[in-house]
């Protein structure tokens, strides 16, 4: 039986049921140790095949220890590592996680860039507590996809999820992250989706206010993100600088669904929504 268990990671306190994970505001849950989207901007370096790091048979089990120390916080699926990789049409862990949940009541939200979470909606419809679906799109140009996120479902097949959920009548959201200068398009996303589903607009982030936490966890000086784009943007400001003017010059977008929110190193918390 799971029980719950509290680390020290550096300075950072984490509490642990089964593979459920606590570090501050919420709690986490993936069913993979990678995710094979093999995204080069990853937060969390977690690129690679994806793997399973618990069976269906130990949901249960843990869930029924985790609601005993959840208190008021939400839990996340796909946060880690995307609950939805291809490898979970073999597995279907967040499948079984999902019907999981929905005996016990508890609240969670869902982030992917995946479409296989259509194959759920049966189950997501029978979740009363769902909070928030989240499909990320990072950008309408299938190269930009193939060339950044070349494990990862095209664009317009995400496109077509998010329809299919906001059909069912699911609360579904977009998120354009990371958004980057010169190559991201947020009207052109938002134009393709109807006009009250909300588009959250990211900037890419460095992370550098976790630089110490993941040199602890990878042993890595710089997060993929920088890795790979700091040639052609040395620094955060060089992308929020562009990101600003953006949102100054697109405002809402045309259809007014776009919510652009605050960019990294503005000391403010980077889910705070800048002024429509």
């Amino acid at each position: 039986m799971p029980e719950l268990i509290v680390s020290q990671i550096g300075d950072v306190s984490v509490k642990t049921v089964g593979n459920i994970i606590n570090m501050k505001d919420w709690w986490s849950w993936t069913p993979y140790d990678k995710c094979s989207f093999r995204c080069v901007y990853c937060s969390v370096e977690a690129q690679g095949k994806s793997r399973p790091v618990i069976t269906t048979e130990e949901i249960a089990p843990m869930l029924d220890e985790f609601v005993k120390h959840r208190g008021k916080l939400m839990l996340a699926l796909g946060i880690s590592s995307d609950a939805y990789p291809p490898e979970e049409v073999e597995y279907g862990l967040t499948r079984q996680m999902l019907s999981e949940i929905a005996k016990r009541n508890i609240p969670f939200t869902i982030t992917t860039h995946g479409d296989l979470i259509v194959r759920d909606i049966d189950l997501l419809e029978e979740c009363k507590t769902l909070h928030t679906i989240g499909v990320s799109i990072p950008n309408h140009d299938e190269e930009f996809v193939r060339r950044f996120e070349p494990g990862a479902p095209t664009c317009a097949a995400r496109i077509e999820a998010v329809q299919k959920l906001y059909d069912a009548g699911l609360p579904v959201h977009v998120n354009v992250a990371p958004w980057l200068p010169g190559m991201t398009d947020p009207d052109a996303i938002g134009k393709q989706l109807p006009a009250d589903i909300v588009v959250n607009v990211t900037a890419l982030s460095y992370n550098h206010t976790m630089r110490d936490f993941k040199k602890f966890l990878s042993d890595r000086d710089l997060s993929s993100a920088e890795r790979v784009f700091r040639k052609d943007f040395p620094t955060q400001e060089s992308i929020n600088e562009p990101f600003l003017e953006d949102y100054r010059r697109i405002r809402g977008g045309t259809k007014g669904n776009l919510v652009w929110l605050t960019p990294p190193g503005q000391n403010k918390s980077i889910i705070d929504r800048l002024p429509h």
